[in-house]
């Protein structure tokens, strides 16, 4: 149940951690596993998955580590394909926004 955040230039802190609970972890890896997340590409970024892209948008790496077995995913956010790629990149930005809820991520994250 442990959370790593490791932040850049625009964030408040470099790096920063959180426990879950019990029932916070169930979830997610429920979550995790009902959409297949480590299924998902390693990378959402290059015209190879995205087609063309707005330039100068974040990115994010999400990575989990559940049993022994390491899943991570680059998902550049000026990537926005169509078909499988937008409903990949619509499942891992609905579990990124869950795990920023469940972890508070922003007290890291935002600036002042």
């Amino acid at each position: 149940g442990r959370v790593k955040f490791r932040g850049g230039r625009f964030t408040k802190v470099s790096s920063a951690s959180s426990k879950l609970s019990r029932t916070q972890l169930k979830t997610l890896l429920r979550r995790i596993n009902d959409d297949k997340i480590t299924l998902l590409k390693d990378s959402y970024q290059g015209e190879d998955y995205c087609g063309p892209q707005m330039t100068d948008m974040p990115s994010e790496i999400l990575t989990i580590t559940a049993n022994g077995k390491t899943k991570s995913i680059n998902h550049y956010f000026g990537c926005h394909g169509e078909g499988e790629i937008e409903r990949e990149t619509t499942l891992l930005s609905s579990l990124t926004r869950y795990i920023d809820e469940v972890t508070r991520s922003e007290r890291w994250s935002k600036k002042n």
